[in-house]
């Protein structure tokens, strides 16, 4: 118990444990823990498997690519019509949003203004125009930011007229909710096909966090689905 503690080395990419360790917790009696490195198959055949997989973070994402991790996973929320069940809580965010801003108005208008302050507030106003904040690596996963890429997918969706289980029509729609989602993520075009790689970045991280929602990758047998309903 007086030497110094051994500790797992741990990450969110599969990869970090490389060989079989030992960890003892407990002396009397001796209790050891053992961190074991993924066990996959060697050979993944097929194609969806793989790339659900990589989706779950259990394949490193530079194997397959963040462009088309993304572009699967749009088709994925799709073909579940998951941008529909978010209807609500966008129009619920909004409204909030909408409160908010009437109170800090009106707030603002009550208070008495001297010259000086309206001339500050008209100087800063200006400078938040032209130096806009920049984007930091983790501010994707705000809410407003969230918000908007739930908003995008929703949009695109309830515009989209084809068959969502045609594959020409499914490209097609992916195809504009990643430009609507470059746009509502600010990735300048400025860094080229480059920027298609950070849109699927981002995507994937809000999908691994819960941000988009919950969701099982396999479809459940009907068996099983009605045990879960009758449950």
């Amino acid at each position: 118990e007086y030497k110094k503690l051994k500790k797992a080395a741990v990450g969110s990419l599969p990869g970090v444990t490389l060989n079989l360790q030992g960890f003892k917790i407990h002396s009397k009696p001796s209790i050891f823990v053992l961190d074991t490195p993924g066990v996959l198959v060697p050979n993944i055949r097929d194609l969806d498997m793989g790339l659900k997989l990589a989706l779950t973070g259990a394949i490193k994402d530079s194997v397959v690519g963040e462009e088309r991790l993304g572009r699967y996973l749009l088709a994925f929320l799709n073909s579940r019509k998951a941008p529909f069940k978010w209807q609500k809580s966008i129009e619920a965010a909004r409204a909030r949003e909408r409160e908010e801003k009437e109170k800090k108005e009106q707030v603002e208008k009550a208070k008495p203004k001297t010259l000086l302050e309206l001339k500050k507030q008209a100087y800063l106003a200006e400078k938040r125009a032209n130096n806009p904040k920049p984007e930091r690596v983790s501010d994707h996963n705000k809410d407003h930011v969230v918000l908007l890429v739930r908003e995008a997918l929703l949009n695109t969706l309830s515009n989209f007229d084809g068959d969502l289980e045609g594959e020409k029509d499914m490209e097609a729609l992916v195809d504009i909710q990643m430009h609507e989602l470059r746009r509502a993520l600010k990735i300048s075009i400025e860094l080229g096909d480059k920027g298609w790689e950070f849109v699927g970045k981002k995507l994937l991280n809000l999908f691994r966090v819960g941000r988009l929602g919950n969701f099982a990758l396999d479809v459940l047998p009907e068996d099983a689905q009605n045990q879960i309903q009758c449950a």
